[in-house]
C-alpha cells in the first residue's frame, strides 16, 4: 500500500483527484449503481435456475431473497458502527468489492441449491457492507445542506440499474447460461478494487483536511485578505465594514482561497446518543419503518412476479420486462 501510495504521489492531478469530494461522490454513485446490479441480475431468472435447472420447489425462490436480506443485515452491522470507531471507510468498501468477487466465484462454480443460497448470502453481505459505507462517505465529506441532493443521483443510480439490470441477467442467461451472468458479477467486484486502489481515498481523511482548511479560512487576518481580496478599492477592513460591504462568510472565504466548503463545526457540535434512542426518534423511526414496508414490498414482488408470470402465463421470457416497467417507475418517483 505504501508503495502504491508512492507512485501516485508522482502524478499531481491523480492525487487531486483523489482527495475531490466529487470523486467520493461519484464512486459512491458507481458503486451503489453496480450493487444494485449485481443484485437485480438474477432476479428474472430464479425460476428458470431453481426449478428448470435444479429441480427444487417453488417455495424456495423467497428463501433465495431470504438470505439476502440475512447476509445484508451481517454485512451492515459488521461494518456501520465498526468504521465509525476504528475511524476508517476505505477498507470496508475495500472488503465488499472483493466479496462480490468472491460471490461471483461461487456462483459461477454452483451447480446445488445450497450453493445458490451462498452466492446469495455473500452477495448480501457486500451489498451490506458498501451500501453503509457508500451513503456515510458522501456524509462525511459534504455539508447537511447539500446531501439531499447528492444522495438524490446517488439513489437515481440505484434505479437505473434496477431497471436494467434483470433484463441485461436474463439475456446473459440466454447467451451463456448461470457462467455468463456469474463473470459480470465477479467483473465488476475487479472494476471496484482497481478504482478504490487507484482513485479511492479515505472520505474520514478528506473531511479532515476539509474540516482544517475552513477552519484556517475563519482566521481573522486570512478573513482580512479576503475583505481586501473582494473589494480591492477599500483601504482596510474597517473601511469595508463602515461603509457597508458585506463581509464573506466562511463558504465564500473557502471558494477564494481555494478549498471547498464544509462546516468545520459540526464535528464540534455533534451530540452522540445511544443507538436505541437514536432509533426512538421522530424522523428516524418513520424513515426506518418506511425503509422497511417498501423493502418488503419490493421483495415480496421480487419472489412472486416471475413464478406468476411463468404460471399463469407461461412467459418466463418477459420478466425482464416488468422489472424495467417498475424500474422506471422508481426512477420518476
Amino acid at each position: 500500500m505504501a508503495r502504491l501510495n508512492w507512485a501516485l504521489e508522482r502524478f499531481p492531478l491523480l492525487k487531486r483527484v483523489r482527495q475531490s469530494a466529487s470523486t467520493v461522490w461519484a464512486i459512491s454513485s458507481l458503486f451503489l449503481f453496480i450493487d444494485t446490479f449485481i443484485y437485480s441480475l438474477t432476479v428474472a431468472n430464479l425460476p428458470d435456475i431453481l426449478q428448470s435447472q435444479m429441480h427444487v420447489s417453488q417455495s424456495s425462490n423467497g428463501v433465495i431473497t431470504t438470505m439476502f436480506g440475512i447476509g445484508g443485515v451481517i454485512g451492515a452491522l459488521a461494518s456501520g458502527m465498526p468504521s465509525d470507531r476504528l475511524g476508517f471507510r476505505w477498507p470496508f468498501q475495500l472488503t465488499a468489492a472483493v466479496l462480490y468477487i468472491v460471490a461471483g466465484t461461487v456462483f459461477y462454480f454452483s451447480q446445488h441449491y445450497y450453493q445458490l443460497l451462498l452466492f446469495r448470502l455473500i452477495n448480501g453481505m457486500a451489498s451490506g457492507v458498501a451500501c453503509s459505507m457508500l451513503y456515510t462517505t458522501v456524509g462525511d465529506v459534504y455539508p447537511a445542506d447539500l446531501l439531499g441532493f447528492k444522495v438524490a443521483i446517488v439513489y437515481f443510480c440505484n434505479n437505473i440499474a434496477y431497471t436494467i439490470g434483470p433484463i441485461c441477467g436474463q439475456r446473459l442467461f440466454e447467451l451463456h447460461g448461470v457462467r455468463g451472468t456469474a463473470s459480470i458479477v465477479i467483473t465488476f467486484g475487479i472494476v471496484e478494487v482497481v478504482l478504490l486502489l487507484t482513485v479511492g481515498e479515505e472520505s474520514l481523511t478528506i473531511r479532515r483536511s476539509l474540516s482544517a482548511c475552513a477552519k484556517a479560512t475563519e482566521s481573522p487576518a486570512l478573513k482580512s485578505s479576503t475583505i481586501n481580496t473582494l473589494s480591492p478599492q477599500s483601504s482596510s477592513a474597517d473601511d469595508v465594514s463602515h461603509k457597508g460591504a458585506l463581509v464573506p462568510d466562511s463558504a465564500t472565504m473557502g471558494f477564494v482561497h481555494g478549498c471547498p466548503s464544509i462546516s468545520s463545526g459540526e464535528e464540534d457540535s455533534a451530540v452522540r446518543m445511544p443507538v436505541w434512542r437514536l432509533l426512538t426518534q421522530l424522523p428516524v423511526l418513520v424513515s426506518t419503518l418506511s425503509i422497511f414496508v417498501a423493502t418488503c414490498i419490493q421483495c415480496t414482488l421480487e419472489a412472486l412476479v416471475p413464478l406468476h408470470l411463468s404460471d399463469y402465463f407461461n412467459r418466463s421470457d418477459s420478466t425482464g420486462i416488468t422489472f424495467v416497467i417498475f424500474g422506471l417507475a422508481l426512477t420518476i418517483l
